[in-house]
């Protein structure tokens, strides 16, 4: 264990502190300051769906999907929208009719209520060969006066072939300051990692400092990160466009027999799978006998299956190509 420090050390290490402190705020100001694109909220709604239609028509993303990107009303936001965009109006002392929120409406065929917290709504990629079931989340908060992005977080989330894992990567542009120190205190920075609702997550995954970015450049990044080689990189339409996010037949072969041999193997009641995945227990029986149909069986689902049981996504759901 280290000795107490002195005073001397630590009056050194204010000093230093204060210094990384002022010089990260200059090069955050510096950068506000050649950021020469204004638009009104209009205008960068506008701007994020001229950037993702090319992708709807490579059937990358769902054909139509870039119309989904809107100006959403405070009240439609989910909770913790809702509480970003109380919380920059409150801290950073924007009055709230300056505030401009651009989202992800839901869908069709998804209920209004039955929003998630990782957005209004979510942009379905097809799979490809870098990311599988793939999803978009979009809320950026623009100052209307400003004409600028105040805060923004916009996140790909998916399946990674082969490790068979989730995967995301997500940029956040905060309307205030984040902690204190060196480097806790940029107000752009990037997340990635596997799970970004795990309770581990930010242990696990430190910020990554960055520029602020316009929304379309966030998108630009991170449509290339997942597909490189553009649509060419989508899967075939048997593994991609009929999986649309759930498990096809082939996956579910040998699914139910597994997880119910796994559970008993580690002497587990319905009950307590439940309380490890969170999955109701009268879909983990329907399972384990078969009586779901692919469609009604996410591959989210199954991740946490085998991430409640300790095995290999790949050996739950049978699947030899994934176990290579």
């Amino acid at each position: 264990m280290s000795s107490p420090l002195s005073s001397r050390e630590r009056k050194a290490w204010q000093l230093w502190l204060g210094e990384a402190d002022a010089r990260a705020r200059m090069r955050w100001q510096k950068a506000q300051k050649h950021e020469a694109r204004r638009l009104s909220g209009r205008g960068w709604e506008n701007a994020i769906r001229e950037r993702l239609a090319p992708l709807c028509d490579l059937e990358i993303l769902k054909p139509g999907d870039h119309q989904r990107i809107q100006h959403i009303p405070v009240h439609d936001l989910t909770p913790s929208a809702r509480n970003a965009y109380r919380r920059m109006v409150q801290e950073a002392e924007i009055g709230a009719p300056r505030v401009y929120p651009i989202s992800v409406a839901a869908g069709r065929g998804t209920a209004q209520g039955a929003a998630s917290d990782r957005g209004h709504g979510l942009l379905q990629f097809y799979s490809g060969r870098r990311l599988l079931n793939g999803e978009m989340s979009l809320l950026v908060l623009i100052d209307e006066q400003a004409q600028r992005p105040l805060s923004m977080s916009i996140q790909v989330q998916g399946i990674c072939p082969g490790r068979w894992q989730s995967t995301y990567l997500r940029y956040d542009l905060d309307a205030v300051q984040m902690g204190t120190g060196p480097a806790a205190h940029f107000n752009a920075h990037w997340h990635s990692g596997a799970l970004p609702d795990a309770s581990d997550a930010e242990e696990q995954d430190p910020r990554l400092p960055a520029l602020p970015l316009d929304p379309d450049a966030v998108i630009d990044h991170l449509v290339l990160r997942f597909f490189p080689a553009g649509p060419e990189d989508v899967l075939d339409s048997d593994l991609s466009r009929e999986r649309d996010g759930h498990c096809t037949s082939s996956l579910l072969k040998d699914l139910g027999e597994r997880l119910r041999e796994k559970r008993k193997r580690s002497s587990l009641v319905h009950e307590e799978l439940y309380a490890l995945t969170g999955l109701a227990v009268p879909f983990l029986r329907d399972v384990e006998e078969g009586l779901r149909a692919s469609r009604d069986i996410s591959l989210h689902a199954v991740e946490l299956l085998a991430r409640g049981l300790d095995c290999p996504l790949a050996w739950l759901i049978g699947e030899e190509r994934a176990a290579k």
